[in-house]
């Protein structure tokens, strides 16, 4: 038997023993970017050795390689990282772990006055809502493209956005009490816009001065109440 202090040189270099087999990966992990993707790894071992691959996070599936005998390859397939933070895991194969790193999702960064949608430019929400295809996001997005660009004054509300916003998006990013107090925030623009893509602007503007008239006739008439009570009561 070899002496635990060989052993243990051994399982740093990711090699693990099994009664007289002994397997070692080709490397201990691998680094991808946020994208979907597919990778593999090598596991050496000798030729009657049999062995077993897991996952053990939910975001990375073996496709092939779960089980065999001597040397083998491990395939697997990486989810879409679509949050703004890096994420670690791992497989398990024959004893030993191989550890997989995935980037955090970039938004993407258009430049000021450049025209098309092209999923960029609303950096605030996408921090705020975590990924530039988030549903909420893509509404401002269109409403953006299709009522502001184009004119004078959109053009120049959409630049200067664009050249303030990024700062702000890279400080709440990291923050989660204040990417949902920004969420908060950002429902009564996301809602007019919805209205507006869909029934037009005109009419949004239309519904929305309708409700801040009767909040305002029913708090003028709710004043009025409590005043004609106060007289009663005296």
């Amino acid at each position: 038997m070899l002496p635990i202090t060989t052993a243990r040189k051994f399982q740093t270099l990711g090699v693990s023993f099994a009664g007289t087999c002994s397997y070692a990966l080709q490397s201990t992990g691998a680094s991808v970017s946020a994208n979907a993707s597919e990778g593999s790894a090598i596991l050496n071992c000798g030729a009657d050795c049999k062995w077993t691959a897991t996952s053990n996070d939910d975001w990375i599936t073996l496709t092939s390689g779960s089980s065999g005998t001597g040397n083998g390859q491990i395939s697997y397939s990486v989810s879409a990282n679509t949050t703004a933070s890096t994420r670690i895991g791992s497989l398990a194969i024959a004893g030993s772990d191989y550890t997989i790193t995935q980037s955090a999702e970039t938004p993407p960064v258009s430049k000021p006055g450049s025209s098309g949608g092209g999923g960029g430019g609303c950096f605030i929400a996408t921090a705020a809502f975590g990924s530039p295809m988030e549903p909420h996001v893509q509404i401002l997005r269109d409403f953006r493209d299709e009522y502001l660009r184009g004119h004078a004054a959109g053009n120049f509300m959409v630049r200067l956005y664009e050249d303030l916003s990024p700062p702000v998006a890279r400080f709440i990013s990291g923050q989660e009490a204040l990417k949902a107090a920004v969420r908060l925030s950002l429902l009564p623009l996301i809602g007019f816009a919805f209205v507006a893509l869909h029934l037009g602007v005109e009419l949004s503007m239309a519904l929305g001065f309708f409700g801040v008239v009767s909040l305002a006739v029913g708090r003028a008439r709710s004043r009025r109440m409590r005043e004609h009570a106060g007289r009663i009561g005296t």
